[in-house]
């Protein structure tokens, strides 16, 4: 399913080259918006920023 995602968002992701971007929502898990944008839920979003599989840009 893919949704229209609000022109401002991909503005956004135009202007700052973003190659994927993720919605926080409360639900469980993650599904996908588009080809390039995912709802995913604050939980699985957390879990993420802890793993160290995440490298920092710094």
């Amino acid at each position: 399913m893919v949704l229209n995602l609000p022109k401002g968002l991909q503005h956004f992701m135009e202007d700052t080259g973003a190659e994927e971007g993720v919605v926080i929502c409360r639900i469980e898990g993650e599904y996908p918006l588009s080809e390039k944008v995912k709802a995913e839920g604050l939980k699985e979003f957390l879990n993420k920023l802890k793993s160290p599989s995440i490298k920092s840009s710094k």
